[in-house]
């Protein structure tokens, strides 16, 4: 019996509160993508738990801690750093990975004399959400669930030929040290072994967990949001006469915001009411002001770099659609598109192959560059000739993300999945 079990006149566990200690290497709202998937974790969860989390310190702990408070949501934070001798390591992709094993050994020993001193029920690991880097908190002898983990489905060479040779190289020599790292790294293979329950971010990382394992693998995606009223009138209010296709996210080839630049200038070209709106930067940003001057003949692209979160929010809601054929495996901004009645436009690959479906956007086979782009097009025009096709997608969307990807309902999964193991074990 875990702290704070009820039963019911028939037995059954009906109410419990548990003991977690996480580790979230970052852990702070509204900064980068890993930080905020540590956060929202960690803070919804201790809506329902004690939760002690072990991560680096924040920029501004008041706030944090005025948040927890206000919020209702049980959590203390212990801090770790490693010594600032070693701050040189946390540049480049070769140092961070050295950097980043380092912290997570000593963060080790510090978890270790907290269970040392403190009875928890369980550890959990949340950040970096990867599967090949490791984490030593299955070796505390107390239940482990390792997750959200994540990993991209390698980008074609097809599509990435057209980024050079570099691009290539690098996508290969990534996707080899990620492949040996998880399937024959000792230290992997324990801790996937040791895990009472694997969580994984969708479909695709589930098939590379291996079979053996899969029968202790759920899928639970890493980002998520909160429930909206289906009922809502309308969120902005919104110049009809327009059609604005919106692309969020970081200049890289995994994204491809090139081709959702040609995709859009192809679709556009019969039509003087459309325009793109993109919002991000990265090391693309070159390649895609020549696209648009090379191939557009008036204003209908607008680069707007990055922006504060809540202006973000501001053109998800105002858009018409969400056009985003990443590749990778999270795509958190296409939940976020779903929440405000956005349909989507994207790959049938990843992230969004798990969250899209027919009634609520399109998705378009990952076949030649050429294609791509010519479906996307055509995806384009299908949504901009039917209003009542954008308005039925969105409230699928709406629909479909208050069922499965509110934060509501990932914590409903957890807490089933720390009934099953807590239950066997005890």
């Amino acid at each position: 019996m875990w702290k704070g079990q009820q039963k019911n006149i028939r037995g059954q566990v009906e109410t419990f509160r548990l003991n977690i200690l996480a580790s979230a290497y970052k852990c702070a709202p509204d900064k980068d993508s890993e930080s905020e998937v540590g956060w929202q974790w960690v803070f919804n969860l201790g809506k329902h738990h004690r939760i002690t989390a072990i991560t680096r310190k924040h920029e501004d702990p008041i706030i944090i801690h005025k948040l927890i408070k206000e919020n209702g949501s049980d959590v203390r934070f212990i801090y770790y750093e490693l010594p600032k001798c070693l701050r040189f390591l946390e540049k480049g992709n070769i140092n961070h990975f050295i950097y980043y094993s380092l912290w997570q050994l000593g963060a080790f020993f510090l978890a270790r004399k907290l269970v040392l001193r403190e009875r928890f029920d369980l550890v959990q690991h949340f950040v970096f959400v990867n599967t090949w880097q490791p984490t030593y908190m299955p070796f505390l002898g107390i239940p482990f669930f390792f997750g959200p983990i994540g990993e991209n489905v390698p980008i074609p060479l097809r599509i990435l030929r057209h980024h050079g040779i570099k691009s290539i190289i690098r996508e290969l020599v990534g996707g080899f040290i990620k492949h040996t790292s998880r399937n024959y790294n000792p230290i992997m293979r324990a801790i996937y072994n040791r895990a009472a329950r694997i969580i994984v971010i969708n479909s695709s990382v589930y098939l590379k967990i291996r079979p053996k394992l899969r029968n202790k693998t759920f899928v639970i995606p890493a980002p998520g949001g909160f429930s909206i009223n289906q009922n809502i009138k309308g969120l902005v209010d919104k110049d009809e006469s327009n059609f604005t296709v919106l692309f969020v996210g970081r200049f890289v080839p995994i994204k491809n915001p090139d081709i959702a630049i040609e995709a859009f200038l192809k679709f556009s070209k019969n039509h003087n009411n459309v325009k793109l709106i993109v919002i991000g930067g990265g090391p693309m940003e070159d390649k895609l002001c020549k696209i648009i001057e090379i191939e557009s003949t008036s204003n209908k692209v607008m680069i707007l770099g990055w922006l504060e979160r809540q202006k973000v929010q501001s053109y998800l809601e105002a858009c018409d659609v969400l056009l985003f054929p990443t590749l990778e495996g999270g795509a958190g901004v296409v939940l976020e598109a779903m929440s405000v009645r956005k349909p989507v436009i994207c790959l049938d690959h990843g992230g969004p192959r798990d969250y899209i479906t027919e009634t609520c956007g399109i998705k378009v086979k990952v076949t030649t560059r050429k294609k791509i782009i010519n479906d996307l097009a055509v995806a384009l025009e299908k949504t901009y000739c039917s209003k009542q096709l954008r308005v039925n997608a969105g409230l699928a969307a709406l629909q479909r993300f208050n069922e499965a990807y509110t934060w509501e309902k990932k914590i409903e999964q957890m807490n089933e999945l720390y009934k099953e193991v807590l239950v066997i074990n005890n």
